[in-house]
């Protein structure tokens, strides 16, 4: 027989029973009952004491949650518990106490009742258990259950709004059989709560038929259509099956991502917005202005805190260039960041942007602002497509490389998913890329995915250095000057940030390197034969143990019959030929052009790097395939792979290689830092009409090319005489964007203007530049002969003698040179251009240089990148 102690060290001294086996045989069936029901007690007893309920995750966030329920005739007492059943399912996973969520209760049918027999009030219950013992108490009354009053229960709800605050989000759960019976009134309330409340938010469910104009009512209750939900039948919200529990969780998330949860982590994001004239300021712009408050509005600031958070920038860019609307440095704390946002204005001057200079803008920035050890994310919202794909695919591979993570939407039917898709690189597919219309863009559904998307990606610091090579297939052989010597592992550094770009075997990109010099070097290390080292791993090896000891000169005839050599004997059939010139110095054209030429016949496209001050731009734009595909470089420790660089290139290999027109230049890449002071003297008379606009998009594109506030600039318009509501004085304005938005609004033509008094614009300038001191400078545009040409003549001189620079521009063919000549005073200060001149670079950057050189005399350092 088995001992109590050997029982005991198998199970719990109270579930220990003994009896003699003699007892069991030998007593009777009560005997034996009474022992069996011994055991059930104590069984019973213990599992009842010792049970647990399962452990359910609860989320503790700090929110009033008001149920407003349907009980109208539609809804059956089976139906209403399983709406009881609902409200506890919702609630179960969330902390339920005063600190965290609190639960209110109301019903309508002909009224919304205020006795606590028909609701239950939003701070009576402070435990889940005492909040579902009242649930479940609940049931529907009958005499109620006429019309679904639902204006009756949001009046309730908005006295209950009042009494608690706008200090806490209050999600508002409307659940609907049917179309309301006072629906204007209801939603029109539902709105006014909305607007008056900011952190209510309208959570609506419809259970039963639905129909057209029932689903458009229940959007309208809701916060958003991402907040509106329906199901067929009281089956649907049961969680009785897998279906029903998957509805259930979507609008438990939904009620979650509604109250947002500030997170912590330290990254730095630049929001990049489609500025062109697709961006309405009404709409598109407004609810951009939305989104990305919303979007901050999750996470917490680096101004918030001691240490890490998040920094914001904003940057607006078009198919010209692009302007910072807001940078890191510009908000002290987040009501500011918030107005700055509100306050923000769209400038539009193209009909289209072009992601690839947006893109150009977000790296350039990073580039200046890194923060250690803050994530980099560049968020692109765009409604257009870029000029060259290739190009902003470029860029974006570049910012990768340097460890910015992207996150892209496209907005509306103007941009293109496989562009946007090859912009976010480090997630090739299922990245964070959204597509959406306007009206989506600041839905929940969309709102929860970006929102999701900056929080995954701010918490992943993305590693500098990593490549994301080119799909491609080509020969390239890279025609090297030994002159790379001088710096020689800057230039080996450049040839593998190159050939690490592409895809190096035997099938894809196959890489030759020649040395060159005086002559062509063919001693040990000085080439690497086309294909000879077939894999990246050997081939950057062989780099590395290249001989660049200069021997002086630079024999590009001989390199380049090298070149034609190589290719004959190891090229291969079939595929793109590349040649890479990367070279010092000058080129004598005579013995080069032919062998040039007998490259080109031969289907071998060059492209070339020129190196240092020496080497002449117009010799490798000349040299190249294409003036494109001709760039440069200050000296050999600073020669890099450009985006444009890479781009054209891969462009080249691909047969897809196109110049780029110049389009609308309406914003210069450089701009001038020079202290001074300029004003802008536009012809505003009816003959102006039809070539206004370009005179102004022109002027406004100069404008652009000064830093302000160090360059101060102003404008004033003049017809017969001068137009006081175009004056725009010197001090008005600090940033190019306020200038430009009140520049283009207030030059207006006067069509009932005949004259042209110049003059009168000259004298007006002279009496304001008469208290400014340092460089003052006037350009004028104008389109005929002044009113009074020996009176303009006199103003002008006047103007000189006070030490006033003048530049005329003529525009249009009404004008002589005489005429300009008259005004500036000397004929490197006039210009004459057409209509279609107007949006011509060249010229533009011309009177740029012309302007910015005339602020600082004999100094020729004075451009400076944007």
């Amino acid at each position: 027989m088995i001992s109590p102690f050997q029982l005991n060290q198998i199970a719990s001294p109270k579930l220990v029973f003994t009896k003699s086996i003699l007892d069991v045989k030998t007593t009777s069936n009560n005997i034996n009952q009474e022992f069996v029901n011994t055991i059930k007690g104590v069984v019973c007893e213990y599992t009842f004491t010792k049970r647990t309920d399962p452990e359910i995750p609860r989320d503790d966030i700090a929110m009033d949650v008001y149920f407003l329920l349907d009980e109208s005739n539609t809804v059956q007492n089976q139906d209403f518990a399983t709406v009881k059943q609902f409200m506890q399912s919702i609630m179960q996973t969330f902390v339920i106490d005063g600190d965290s969520a609190m639960v209110g209760v109301r019903k309508f049918g002909e009224q919304s009742f205020t006795a606590l027999a028909h609701m239950i009030p939003i701070n009576a219950h402070t435990s889940q258990s005492s909040l579902f013992n009242a649930i479940n108490s609940m049931s529907l009354n009958i005499f109620n259950n006429g019309r679904r009053n639902v204006l009756s229960a949001l009046s309730m709800l908005e006295l209950d709004l009042a009494a608690r605050g706008n200090s806490r989000p209050a999600i508002v759960v409307l659940v609907l059989t049917g179309s309301a019976s006072d629906s204007t009134a209801a939603i029109q309330k539902a709105h006014e709560l909305q607007a008056n409340y900011k952190n209510m938010f309208m959570v609506v469910l419809g259970v039963g038929s639905d129909s057209q104009a029932w689903d458009s009512e229940r959007n309208l209750f809701a916060y958003d259509v991402g907040t509106a939900f329906w199901t067929q039948n009281f089956a649907g919200i049961s969680g009785a099956t897998a279906d029903s529990a998957a509805f259930i969780q979507r609008i438990r998330n939904t009620i979650k991502q509604c109250v947002a949860q500030k997170w912590r982590e330290t990254f730095d994001i630049v929001f990049l917005i489609d500025g062109s004239e697709r961006m309405n300021p009404l709409t598109h712009f407004s609810i951009t202005k939305y989104l990305l408050k919303e979007l901050i509005d999750q996470f917490d600031l680096a101004v918030e805190l001691q240490s890490g958070g998040g920094r914001v920038a904003v940057v607006i860019f078009d198919a010209s260039g692009w302007y910072y609307a807001l940078t890191f440095d510009m908000y002290s704390s987040r009501d500011q960041l918030y107005n700055l946002i509100s306050n923000m204005k769209v400038i539009q001057r193209n009909k289209y942007a072009d992601n690839s200079v947006g893109l150009r803008a977000m790296r350039e920035y990073f580039a200046q602002h890194v923060r250690e050890p803050a994530a980099q994310l560049g968020f692109l919202l765009t409604l257009s497509t870029s000029n060259n794909l290739l190009l902003a695919e470029a860029e974006a591979k570049q910012m990768a490389l340097a460890g910015v993570q992207m996150i892209v939407v496209g907005v509306d039917s103007g941009v293109k998913a496989d562009e946007l898709n090859s912009l976010e690189v480090f997630v090739p597919n299922g990245g964070p890329v959204t597509l959406t219309a306007l009206g989506s863009l600041a839905s929940t559904e969309v709102l929860n995915e970006l929102k999701t998307n900056i929080r995954t990606y701010a918490a992943i610091n993305r590693p500098e250095g990593k490549y994301f090579p080119w799909s491609s297939r080509f020969d390239l052989i890279i025609m090297l000057h030994d002159n790379a010597g001088v710096t020689d592992s800057r230039a080996k550094i450049f040839l593998t940030d190159l050939l690490q770009r592409y895809q190096i075997s035997p099938n894809e990109v196959r890489v030759g390197i020649i040395t060159f010099g005086k002559i062509v070097n063919k001693g040990a290390n000085q080439q690497i034969v086309l294909g000879s080292k077939p894999f990246l791993g050997e081939l950057v090896l062989a780099i590395l143990d290249l001989d660049l000891t200069p021997t002086g000169g630079a024999n590009v005839q001989a390199v380049m019959m090298e070149t034609q050599t190589m290719f004959n004997s190891m090229g291969r059939s079939g595929v793109p030929k590349l040649a890479l010139l990367v070279m010092e110095g000058d080129v004598i054209f005579d013995d080069v052009r032919t062998v040039r030429d007998q490259l080109q016949a031969n289907g071998i496209f060059i492209a070339s790097v020129g190196v240092g001050q020496s080497t002449s731009k117009v010799d490798m734009e000349v040299l190249a395939f294409n003036p494109e595909l001709g760039f440069m470089m200050p000296n050999w420790g600073r020669v890099i792979i450009t985006p444009p660089m890479d781009a054209n290139i891969v462009a080249l290999s691909r047969n897809q290689f196109t110049p780029s027109s110049i389009g609308d230049i309406l914003r210069l890449p450089n701009v001038c830092a020079n202290p001074a002071s300029l004003l802008y003297l536009v012809d505003l008379s009816d003959s102006m009409l039809n070539i206004i606009d370009n005179t102004k998009k022109f002027a406004a594109a100069l404008m652009s090319g000064f830093q302000m506030p160090i360059v101060k600039q102003g404008a004033i318009g003049f017809g017969t005489t001068v137009i006081q509501s175009t004056v725009i004085e010197l001090n008005s304005f600090s940033t190019y964007l306020e200038l430009y938005i009140n520049f283009m609004s207030k030059m207006v033509p006067d069509s009932t203007s005949m004259g042209t008094g110049t003059f009168d614009a000259i004298q007006r300038g002279t009496n304001i530049f008469s208290s400014i001191v340092g460089e003052k400078i006037m350009i004028i545009f104008t389109d005929g002969k002044s009113d009074n040409p020996a009176l303009t003549k006199t103003r002008a001189q006047e103007a000189r003698n006070a030490s006033i620079g003048l530049v005329a521009i003529g525009v249009g063919s009404g004008i002589q040179q005489q005429d300009l000549l008259d005004i500036s005073g000397s004929s490197d200060s006039i210009f004459q251009f057409e209509n279609q001149d107007l949006l011509d670079v060249t010229k533009l950057q011309k009177v740029q240089e012309v302007v910015c050189t005339a602020t600082r005399p004999g100094d020729t350092n004075l451009m400076i990148k944007i």
